[in-house]
This record gives C-alpha cells, sequence and structure tokens, in this order.
C-alpha cells in the first residue's frame, strides 16, 4: 500500500501533463497535434515524477539522524 501511495503524485502529473500538451499541441498543430503533444506531455511529467521522488529519496538518506 505504500508503494502505492507513491505513485499517486506520478500518475497525477502525467494526467496534468497530458492536458496542458493537448491544449498547447492543439493551439500548434491542430487534432494531430494535440494527440502527439498530450503523449509527450504525459512521458515528460512522468519522467520528471520519477526525478522529484528519486531526488526526495536521496535527500531523506543524507538528512537521516543516525542514533548514538
Amino acid at each position: 500500500m505504500k508503494n502505492f501511495a507513491n505513485i499517486i503524485p506520478i500518475v497525477t502529473d502525467m494526467i496534468s501533463g497530458a492536458f496542458g500538451g493537448a491544449v498547447i499541441g492543439d493551439c500548434i498543430g491542430g487534432f494531430r497535434g494535440a494527440i502527439l503533444a498530450a503523449s509527450l506531455g504525459a512521458i515528460y511529467m512522468l519522467f520528471y515524477g520519477i526525478h522529484v521522488m528519486r531526488q526526495q529519496r536521496i535527500h531523506e538518506k543524507s538528512t537521516k539522524v543516525l542514533p548514538d
């Protein structure tokens, strides 16, 4: 269940990236551009979300207080 809770922010980022890409792609290239830009926006936000999770994990490990 803990892993599922970590995936939810990435999925919401992907959805927002897809919507944002679709809006921009529709303005630039019509329907075909919207589909392409939505796919690219979702993929970009997927990798961005994975990157942010990895950075948070590294930060948590580096600031962990060791017992005496």
